[in-house]
């Protein structure tokens, strides 16, 4: 399979940072088939025989991650209990709810003796997604609109929602990495969970002049 071995490849290239870093960076990931999306246990077999299939121990260390698309947090505390790296896409509530579930699953390898700082994770959070859903529906409500303070507060919200609802899932993000469950895990080697902000670019051509 072309895709693994191009992660085989990506993993041996990025092996110095993985080991100079400590573990903390140098990770490649693979997507999951989408049509998994809704699919528990078709998601976790899948992540299984893509690790396998990676090649030497390192290599499965530094890459053996998934994503999980949209819905269902189960597979995010059985594969962290099972040892694998994982990335998630989520916006907003979903992903201020996906860390106790990564939580979850440190803390049960933790109980059965793992080694806990070896679990990397990232969670996704698109940002010019929702600014393309909540302006679509913020122009059509302009269009009916006719009161010039209602129109002009409308107006002012225009490619800001997503920004804002990432300064708040960020609150939630130290609120949460501060607690004191996570900081007895944190006292055994284990990393924070990252948040890595995608799709920053504006699709909104009025706003990006």
């Amino acid at each position: 399979m072309l895709a693994i071995r191009d992660i085989q490849d990506a993993a041996d290239l990025l092996a110095p940072v993985y080991q100079s870093t400590k573990k903390r960076d140098g990770y490649v990931s693979l997507e999951v088939s989408p049509y998994l999306a809704r699919d528990t246990k078709g998601t976790i077999d899948e992540a299984r025989r893509l690790w396998k299939d990676r090649g030497p121990r390192q290599r499965h260390d530094q890459s053996a991650r998934y994503i999980r698309r949209h819905t269902g947090h189960p597979p995010t505390a059985q594969r962290r209990h099972q040892r694998q790296r994982h990335a998630t896409v989520r916006t907003g509530r979903s992903t201020r709810k996906l860390r106790p579930a990564f939580i979850d699953g440190v803390e049960k390898f933790a109980a059965t003796g793992g080694d806990v700082s070896k679990l990397a994770s990232v969670a996704s959070f698109f940002i010019s997604r929702i600014d393309s859903l909540v302006d679509s529906l913020v122009g059509e409500k302009l269009k009916a609109e006719t009161d010039a303070a209602r129109k002009a507060k409308l107006q002012g919200i225009l490619g800001k929602v997503a920004i804002a609802n990432g300064k708040l899932t960020y609150e939630a993000y130290g609120r949460i990495f501060s607690s004191p469950r996570w900081k007895a895990l944190a006292a055994k080697g284990a990393q924070t969970q990252r948040v890595l902000w995608a799709s920053t670019s504006t699709k909104n051509p009025i706003i990006a002049t």
